[in-house]
């Protein structure tokens, strides 16, 4: 991996480093103006009986209005989960990928217009799933329990395909603290936040979506 590739990926979560320890579920919005994509914000009630997706309307003065609640049909921890990108919103502005993390899943919703349907729950390839990332199709999820891990995905028109070689440890089996993943700019590098540790771990991404040895 050289230099600027690394810088990339580190000024990418620069701010997110510093936040990583807020206990509650994280936001995500878009500064577009077309249907829930514009001038709406989402996150997750991360509620133990029934994990939602909530969706909040924003006026120009900045206030919420809560407009939509829809089920994940997935298992939040009712605590908070002491990390940032919980809730992820896809480059283009169609999907919203949203982490179960008592469920062990991952849901994904499509956005239509001026609304937003579950298309697909599936297994986060680890324990307790705490954040989630998107890059050009790819979706990595981080996965706090256990030895801790990341698992790589294929967006495929709302249903997530694992990838091979794309499930890959953490910097240490355990007590690292992870705490929020996210691509660089270019989608050529994947970095995990690990709060216990005090350190960044890099992978790089191949072609194929794979994920290299953890940095």
């Amino acid at each position: 991996m050289n230099t600027a590739r690394r810088r990339a990926g580190f000024k990418l979560l620069g701010i997110a480093l510093a936040l990583a320890a807020a206990g509650s579920p994280a936001f995500a919005h878009d500064e577009d103006h077309d249907g829930p994509r514009g001038g709406h914000v989402f996150t997750s009630s991360n509620n133990t009986s029934d994990n939602q997706l909530l969706v909040y309307t924003r006026d120009a003065s900045g206030a919420l209005t809560l407009a939509a609640a829809v089920s994940t049909q997935g298992q939040g921890t009712g605590a908070g989960l002491g990390s940032q990108g919980a809730v992820t919103r896809s480059g283009d502005g169609r999907y919203v990928f949203v982490v179960n993390a008592a469920s062990n899943t991952v849901s994904t919703f499509r956005i239509h217009g001026d609304r937003v349907s579950l298309a697909s729950v599936v297994d986060s390839g680890g324990l307790h799933p705490i954040s989630v990332t998107e890059s050009d199709g790819m979706v990595a999820v981080l996965n706090a329990g256990g030895a801790g891990n990341v698992a790589g995905f294929r967006n495929l028109h709302g249903t997530l395909a694992p990838l091979a070689g794309a499930t890959r440890g953490l910097s240490a089996a355990g007590g690292t603290g992870p705490a929020q993943v996210g691509f660089g700019e270019d989608g050529e590098v994947l970095l995990v936040t690990e709060k216990a540790t005090n350190l960044l771990t890099s992978y790089r991404v191949g072609s194929d979506g794979s994920f290299g040895q953890p940095i």
